[in-house]
């Protein structure tokens, strides 16, 4: 009787719940920390990179035409279209002075302008396999690269070379 009444008021788990339990948030917690490290690493470079829709095609043709004519702005704006939701990689595959703008800046003695063209390089990889293939004149440079000392860099040419 003493027992009916016990588990009138106190709820008792079993051993088999109890361990169930523990290892369900035993398993979070190990998610949550991997989650953390993880994020932690990932390299944020630019938290201004804009995320469009769409680019006009004087917009690209814009940037396009400061990439060519060496001015560094053009390059930044191609590396935020490039990172846009529908980046206009067609457009700058197109334009074969843009790519041999691309090749300069990731030749250049500019850290900074050089993992910004590697980053419009690897961008134009995730594209299809036709786009794809233009970025195989610059992997002489990428390669170049991933014996550097920036880190940052040299993650860059190693996921555009992949």
């Amino acid at each position: 009787m003493a027992e009916h009444r016990k588990e009138q008021f106190k709820k008792t788990i079993t051993k088999e719940e109890g361990n169930r339990k523990r290892v369900e948030s035993t398993n979070k917690l190990r998610k949550e920390k991997r989650d953390k490290a993880v994020s932690s690493k990932r390299v944020h470079l630019d938290d201004d990179v804009e995320e469009a829709i769409q680019y006009s095609p004087e917009e690209i043709s814009t940037a396009i035409k400061q990439l060519e004519t060496r001015q560094p702005e053009g390059l930044v704006t191609l590396r935020k279209m490039l990172c846009s939701s529908h980046p206009p990689i067609q457009a700058i595959v197109d334009s074969p002075s843009a790519l041999d703008s691309l090749i300069y800046y990731v030749s250049s003695g500019d850290e900074k302008q050089q993992l910004a063209a590697a980053w419009c390089y690897t961008n134009i990889a995730t594209g299809s396999t036709d786009q794809t293939r233009n970025i195989i004149p610059a992997a002489p440079y990428l390669i170049i690269h991933l014996s550097g000392s920036n880190w940052t860099l040299v993650e860059q040419c190693a996921w555009c070379l992949g």
